[in-house]
């Protein structure tokens, strides 16, 4: 029954892709390949469970007519596992293969973005192959839980939101709000960094009105600033000090751990902490930390994760592009990587939630990109 899963991942991506360029759809099919390899050949090999058999479970409540006993995160995703399940066989292996084929979707919405973020761009086929072939993202989106789809329905949501803005357009709005739903119901959390990135957008766009000139970015940051501090309450209210220290201990557990002593005495201490601990969740695990393979694929990730920083940080000091995008994105980028960052104090945990995160940094870091790819051709021209 796998196979049939294979099958009809295989057409779903012909259908999807026999419109997109063809550079695409040729990175796609070796990235479905590879990600079905990976299903089939590695992860039952894996001596690394997560919450595969949670979700698993899960969906065989729902298939069996009942409602699981997990929270809504965990239920909600279970639903769409059912339905894998009943078109194919009723393993995670099926599970894995239908996520190969969302995560070669990912770059769509992605590849949008970088277009109306930098609409000088010329190409972006170096940063679709970086989402498409990004070793731990790339494993990670095939294990059999949620975090494929949950990225790729966050990119779309960026997406839409972007598209509004741009086109002047309500229907992508009015497309993206149940997807924005359903991203709820997947990963709270990176619903709510999307709305305080709207949020930073909609004040800048408010002000751009009033004053009937476009602010320069140095007073963007000013007018953003408060919708910070709105972020900043929301998350207060959704972890109390007291649920923030019990999630950060109860994640700092095992060889994985990292800051395990570490704890919240009060606000200040969260809002003066956020910086360091954004930074370890972006880069962890560093090379003296390294006690597992699975953190030794981290750490090898490291001077890539630094690559794509600084050429994020390149690109976007040279920015020429849509600054309603820009705020929104980067405000929606520091809104994740600052609260993930917060809560998250477990390496393979962090690896996980941080994947959507590595891809915006892809999106950032697209102009940097496209002068690579244009020099390796011209190199590849002149040896030719």
């Amino acid at each position: 029954m796998v196979l049939l899963a294979i099958g009809v991942v295989t057409l779903l991506f012909l259908l999807v892709s026999h419109r997109l360029d063809r550079d695409y759809r040729r990175a796609g099919a070796v990235a479905l390949v590879g990600h079905v390899l990976v299903a089939v050949v590695v992860i039952p090999r894996v001596p690394y469970s997560w919450d595969i058999a949670k979700f698993h479970e899960a969906a065989l409540v729902v298939l069996a007519g009942g409602a699981p006993e997990y929270k809504h995160t965990v239920a909600s995703f279970a639903a769409f596992q059912s339905i894998v399940y009943l078109l194919s066989d009723r393993t995670p292996m099926s599970l894995s293969v239908v996520n190969g084929l969302l995560a070669v979707l990912v770059p769509i919405p992605l590849r949008y973005l970088m277009q109306r973020l930098y609409p000088e761009l010329r190409t972006t086929q170096l940063a679709t192959l970086a989402v498409l072939f990004l070793p731990l993202p790339f494993f990670i989106l095939t294990v059999p839980m949620r975090d494929a789809l949950s990225v790729l329905v966050f990119a779309t949501v960026l997406a839409l939101f972007v598209a509004t803005v741009t086109e002047e357009s309500l229907w992508p709005a009015i497309a993206g709000l149940p997807l924005l739903g359903m991203l709820y119901l997947l990963r709270t959390e990176l619903a709510l960094v999307v709305l305080v990135g709207a949020g930073a957008a909609a004040a800048v766009l408010a002000v751009d009105s009033i004053t009937g000139r476009p602010l320069p970015l140095s007073s963007m940051l000013v007018v953003t600033v408060p919708v910070g501090l709105l972020g900043f309450v929301l998350f207060a209210d959704r972890f109390p000090l007291t649920r923030l220290n019990y999630i950060v201990s109860a994640r700092a557990h095992g060889s994985a751990g990292y800051l395990t002593s570490f704890q919240y005495h009060s606000w200040a201490d969260v809002f003066l902490s956020a910086p360091v601990r954004g930074l370890y969740f972006q880069f962890a695990p560093f090379p003296l930390q390294v006690q597992q393979t699975f953190h030794l694929l981290g750490a090898l990730s490291l001077p890539v994760l630094i690559v794509l920083a600084l050429a994020s940080a390149v690109s976007l000091s040279e920015f020429e592009g849509d600054r309603i995008v820009l705020v929104f994105l980067v405000t929606t980028y520091l809104g994740g990587v600052l609260g993930y960052g917060l809560i998250d104090s477990n390496f393979g945990t962090t690896i996980r939630h941080r994947v959507p995160f590595v891809l915006l940094l892809v999106v950032f870091s697209s102009p940097v990109l496209d002068r690579w790819w244009s020099r390796l051709r011209e190199a590849d021209s002149w040896t030719s």
